[in-house]
């Protein structure tokens, strides 16, 4: 198996793992956009041309929401639950500072 491939699985595993089982009712998401703020296990995240997210980062590995900063880029998967009051996030890429 190529590397691509390979790392597109190991992707998928990992968000799977952290989304609600199913039956929670959360859909799945994705937030691209700026950090507004982080402190502790959550961001704010403005997404381009559209209201701020509220990102809950307590099911992301530290090292993947440790080193952000005001105004990177920022793209979230995770799952919105019901109460449609944040993201729970299950992976954060950083793009850009």
């Amino acid at each position: 198996m190529n590397r691509v491939w390979l790392g597109l699985v190991v992707s998928l595993l990992v968000v799977s793992s952290a989304l609600p089982a199913p039956g929670q009712d959360a859909a799945p998401v994705r937030v691209e956009g700026r950090v507004v703020w982080s402190s502790g296990q959550t961001a704010v995240i403005a997404p381009d041309a559209a209201p701020s997210v509220n990102v809950d980062l307590s099911r992301v590995p530290q090292d993947q929401y440790g080193v952000l900063r005001q105004g990177d880029r920022v793209i979230v998967i995770g799952a919105l639950p019901n109460e449609r009051n944040r993201v729970v996030a299950a992976t954060v890429q950083r793009l850009s500072p």
